[in-house]
């Protein structure tokens, strides 16, 4: 269903386009650099149009979207551990609080919805991944989350944003928030664990692994342990320039500290494993299966 129009929405358009006609230019002009291929010079693109949806998420929610959540869709039979310390507990915990800042009205932790809105709770679930069924847990990784929150909530197979009522963004009314990113090639949505939570993969021939994505959560800095070393990416870990983010977090320096990381595994579909990258102007090996990864931090691939 069609969102409303949207002012907003256009001149978001408008900047992507002339980002990414700017983008282009420097790709693909010898004059600027080493001359990236075509078909990396469209996915650099797309990865800034992925950056300015998210801005336009934040600009709308005052957060970026989280890169790990938990979702129970019948929170009565399967309560959220607000009180554990695991890693799964603190998963969780984030996830309420995630949830509660950008839908406050949204009952999160009882999911019972008023669905026409009389004053009476009509049920006490709600289908996150709109697949038909009230599964009883969801874990979502940076793959999936990026998705999600870009693209909303799911019909036949399409993300067609959010609802506009704030007491159940999930309900499928014709007044819409986003999609912040739109997506007309579905083809391109995979869905790897098949939890009915699809990840986008680049536009690059015979992609089969998708964007992954980390937040830095507002600057707070990259979550290691709950983002990435249980993740189904392989635990691959964000990319920083020193430090050790196993022995001091607040010591590492991050590539792109205050907002997050796209990364797409290139056109060998291997991610590699992340983690320490030197800057270019310093002495660096670049593993093999990381040399053709493009990020948001730079201009194609990694190593050129």
């Amino acid at each position: 269903m069609p969102s409303e129009f949207s002012p907003f929405r256009v001149f978001i358009g408008f900047g992507f386009a002339i980002i990414c006609l700017l983008v282009f230019s420097c790709l693909a002009v010898p004059n600027f650099g080493p001359r990236v291929p075509v078909g990396e010079a469209r996915v650099a693109m797309e990865i800034k149009g992925l950056e300015s949806a998210i801005s336009a998420f934040k600009a709308k929610f005052g957060t970026e979207p989280p890169s790990r959540i938990i979702l129970h869709e019948r929170p009565s039979e399967h309560p959220y551990d607000l009180k554990g310390t695991d890693v799964h507990s603190r998963i969780e915990q984030r996830t309420v609080d995630f949830f509660q800042r950008i839908w406050p009205q949204f009952p999160v932790l009882t999911c019972q919805v008023d669905e026409n809105a009389d004053g009476t709770v009509d049920r006490d679930w709600v289908d996150f991944n709109s697949n038909g069924k009230v599964d009883d847990e969801l874990d979502l990784d940076g793959a999936e989350c990026l998705v999600f929150f870009l693209g909303g909530i799911s019909d036949h197979g399409s993300p067609i944003g959010f609802g506009r009522d704030p007491k159940n963004p999930f309900s499928r009314g014709e007044k819409r928030e986003g999609p912040f990113f739109e997506l007309t090639d579905k083809s391109r949505l995979i869905d790897r664990d098949r939890d009915g939570f699809p990840e986008l993969i680049d536009t690059l021939d015979g992609q089969v692994n998708p964007y992954l994505y980390f937040s830095a959560y507002d600057g707070a800095g990259y979550s290691f342990h709950i983002d990435c070393e249980t993740a189904d990416n392989g635990a691959f870990e964000p990319y920083y320039m020193a430090g050790n983010p196993r022995l001091d977090r607040k010591q590492v320096k991050w590539y792109k500290p205050l907002s997050m990381q796209i990364i797409s595994p290139g056109k060998d579909g291997k991610y590699g494993a992340g983690g320490h990258l030197p800057p270019e102007n310093e002495p660096r090996t670049v593993p093999k299966d990381e040399r053709d990864n493009i990020t948001n931090f730079s201009v194609g691939r990694i190593e050129r």
